[in-house]
């Protein structure tokens, strides 16, 4: 029974983030760009004006509830360990950011943000991630992958052995040629090529 042996090792994460670690101590420090995004977002803040809502005459809370039976209305803001409870029939004004505002407002920063931050040399971290992503997906597409029995593949995987194709013998992976038999490597690997393509495999499996 045949398997499909990789013949690359899954990429690990640490040794991308040790390597652009590396570089990123080596070269000139990152501008750092927290300081100009903090003024941009108040920039973005300062620029929506308010609009005049309803308020509590007693706190200014913007927490009132109209009851439609007593016709008044009641504040909800909580005070203390309770609440502030005034009723009164007319509310007061006061400029205050609407829900649509603040909304606004939150997705003009986010995109503040990630244009900054998702532009920004000093992230090493994600220059890592990126470049592993790329050879991890190299991995998967089975591209680096060779045809071999159970055996063959496990010598390759558990020892430091490989076999003789001709007689079957493990010998160590820096000999040329079989100690058993005498057979060159070269020519049983060529050989054993011939008879997988005529054959082919039965099952895939990865190791």
């Amino acid at each position: 029974m045949l398997v499909l042996q990789h013949t690359v090792r899954i990429p690990r994460v640490q040794p991308y983030l040790d390597k652009a670690k590396a570089e990123y101590e080596a070269r000139e420090p990152a501008h750092d760009y927290r300081a100009e995004l903090r003024e941009e977002c108040y920039a973005i803040r300062d620029a929506v004006v308010p609009e005049m809502r309803d308020c509590c005459p007693l706190c200014s809370s913007l927490s009132i509830q109209f009851r439609k039976k007593a016709g008044t209305w009641i504040c909800n803001s909580p005070v203390g360990r309770g609440y502030c409870g005034h009723v009164f029939e007319v509310p007061a004004k006061k400029e205050a950011l609407t829900a649509a505002q603040k909304r606004g407002i939150r997705a003009r920063k986010y995109m503040a943000w990630r244009e900054k931050a998702t532009n920004w040399d000093g992230d090493w971290k994600r220059g890592a991630i990126l470049a592993w992503l790329v050879d991890f997906r190299e991995y998967l597409s089975l591209k680096h992958t060779k045809t071999l029995c159970k055996r063959c593949a496990f010598l390759e995987d558990m020892t430091d052995l490989k076999p003789c194709l001709e007689c079957g013998f493990a010998f160590s992976r820096t000999e040329t040629a079989c100690p058993d038999c005498g057979r060159e490597v070269a020519e049983a690997q060529a050989d054993s090529a011939e008879g997988e393509r005529d054959d082919g495999p039965t099952q895939n499996d990865d190791d």
